[in-house]
């Protein structure tokens, strides 16, 4: 969620699974790939309830179990503005949908903090994002709205001799949510049988 002169990203985001080996098999695990289906950077001037109600319209549609479809969640950085979106939509939704996220500006990798809440350090997922790109395991999809938004700002992001951003005059809202739900996905979200999505 953005704030100030930030702007905030909305994605939808299909997690696949490969499975590799026979269940039985020692060797067996799960890998991801994670197909982008939509890219959207919301206009500034968007009401609160009017966000709110479009992601539970997006819910109420996914409850309904989409072909090829198992679940869903929705991914949410709570700093500064994103904690009453999550909030809200939590308590619209019930359990289970809406996983809250804090971006922090620590240098490791670690998922949880020591009481248990989920973070994602902000060089790890941007380089955990780069990586899945690089193996081709994170796919914008071919028609995808808002691809060349995404496109423009990873040209535009640079790194300043302590972090990766986006350059002055530039947004990096759209790079921040793709990373933050791929960290999500990795990370958090167990393994399910058939596709996830997640925004």
């Amino acid at each position: 969620s953005g704030e100030g002169d930030d702007r905030t990203g909305f994605m939808i985001i299909e997690r696949h699974e490969m499975e590799l080996g026979e269940r039985i098999d020692p060797d067996y695990q799960v890998e991801h790939l994670y197909m982008v289906r939509h890219i959207e950077r919301l206009d500034r001037e968007i009401e609160f309830p009017d966000v709110v109600a479009m992601l539970l319209e997006y819910h109420r549609k996914l409850l309904k179990k989409p072909k090829g479809i198992s679940g869903h969640k929705f991914v949410i950085e709570v700093n500064g503005v994103g904690y009453p979106y999550a909030s809200l939509l939590r308590k619209s939704t019930g359990p289970g949908y809406v996983l809250p996220v804090t971006v922090t500006g620590s240098a490791d990798d670690k998922a949880y903090s020591e009481d248990g809440q989920p973070r994602m350090p902000r060089m790890a997922g941007l380089d955990l994002f780069r990586v899945m790109l690089q193996l081709q395991r994170t796919m914008v999809t071919e028609g995808c709205r808002g691809a060349s938004l995404l496109k423009d700002e990873m040209q535009r992001f640079v790194f300043n001799g302590r972090r990766p951003e986006a350059k002055a005059g530039s947004h990096d809202d759209l790079v921040m949510t793709a990373a933050l739900i791929v960290w999500a996905g990795v990370k958090m979200i167990p393994p399910q049988a058939r596709a996830e999505r997640v925004h």
